[in-house]
């Protein structure tokens, strides 16, 4: 998918200064937008988080609206679009918007669980860094968008024989080479029949297997080092993007696997400059516009008139320049991205003006 660069908000006030030579960058913030395919099981990952350096869990209302304001078909099992989360205890929980009440068997308007009868799942909170499914039964293809925070560190899981459905964790593109999966102790070397085995989702509701190997002319045909794609032959296919949440098939004996983030996002570790402006505090909404567009919102209050808040936005190598603002004392400040498919995360600096 595509980076969806952070356009300039209504209360921006272009400033032309020199920075001072401190500065504070906020943790960033974002988010990305699915594909649900109709009529069909969509493999998603929430690859952001409710507050800083936390880990990924939401509770379904969190994720979908405490009214399902995301708008899955509500309804009756039959009818309503369910969303499966793998459970160690009932092998997936599925559970779905009730929106009118129904009297045979008696169940209330909210979100219920299939074999839970009335009982509020609205505060069921899902393993965390897991990927789940969405069963959709609308007629047509639709996208489920998911805001906030963006982890700074590796993501850390346990795989057991077996399949394994992990999210992404972070919500840009992230190359198989990128990704630092293959050196993990918990992931097997091997080739399509010995090895561990990756399964990406893809956008026509399909799935790519991928496996790596330490190569070796014993082999038949020949394989040289590095991932490969089943039925690809000994084409390097390292460049593939992992997709939002994706399944690791465990033939081994599983263990710890790490993904690592994108260069860009690690956090740097140090004391703080006594000098620097303290850091803005980010928060978000996703908001609807006098046209209806979805909007991914940003906001913080200005610290100091004497602070420049730059917005960067990263474009899936670098951060980039998008604006400079500044206001009195306690004022409120703010950046969009407009919606769509794809993924945006952006940041705030903030830094004296010299002047």
């Amino acid at each position: 998918m595509k980076a969806l660069i952070l356009t300039i908000g209504l209360l921006t006030l272009a400033l032309q200064s020199f920075l001072g030579a401190q500065s504070s960058t906020s943790a960033p913030i974002g988010f990305h937008s699915e594909l649900i395919k109709a009529k069909s099981f969509s493999l998603i990952g929430v690859n952001v988080t409710n507050n800083v350096n936390e880990p990924h869990h939401r509770s379904i209302q969190e994720m979908f609206g405490p009214n399902n304001e995301t708008g899955l078909n509500a309804g009756k099992p039959e009818d309503a679009d369910i969303v499966w989360f793998p459970d160690f205890d009932y092998g997936y929980v599925k559970i779905y918007y009730n929106h009118a009440l129904q009297t045979f068997p008696p169940i209330t308007v909210g979100w219920r669980g299939v074999g839970f009868g009335n009982v509020d799942m609205s505060q069921f909170e899902p393993p965390s860094n897991r990927g789940f499914f969405i069963e959709s039964k609308k007629d047509y293809d639709w996208y489920i968008a998911f805001g906030g925070y963006i982890k700074q560190t590796e993501m850390f899981y346990d795989v057991e024989p077996g399949m394994n459905i992990l999210n992404k964790g972070f919500p840009t593109n992230i190359q198989l080479n990128e990704s630092g999966i293959e050196q993990s102790e918990g992931f097997e070397h091997g080739d399509q029949n010995t090895g561990d085995v990756i399964w990406l989702y893809r956008s026509d509701g399909t799935y790519d297997r991928y496996y790596y190997t330490d190569g070796g002319h014993e082999r038949f045909p020949p394989l040289t080092p590095g991932w490969k794609r089943f039925g690809g032959g000994d084409e390097d296919v390292g460049h593939h993007i992992l997709s939002s949440s994706f399944i690791v098939e465990t033939k081994g004996g599983g263990g710890e696997i790490t993904l690592h983030p994108p260069a860009g996002f690690v956090r740097t570790r140090g004391v703080t400059d006594p000098l620097a402006p303290p850091r803005a505090n980010l928060v978000w909404s996703i908001l609807k516009d006098a046209n209806d567009v979805p909007n991914f919102v940003i906001w913080w209050s200005s610290v100091s008139g004497d602070i420049i808040y730059t917005t960067e936005a990263y474009n899936g190598s670098s951060w980039i320049f998008i604006s400079e603002q500044r206001n009195l004392p306690g004022q409120i400040l703010s950046n969009y991205a407009t919606l769509g498919m794809g993924w945006g995360v952006a940041r705030v600096v903030a830094e004296y003006s010299s002047f």
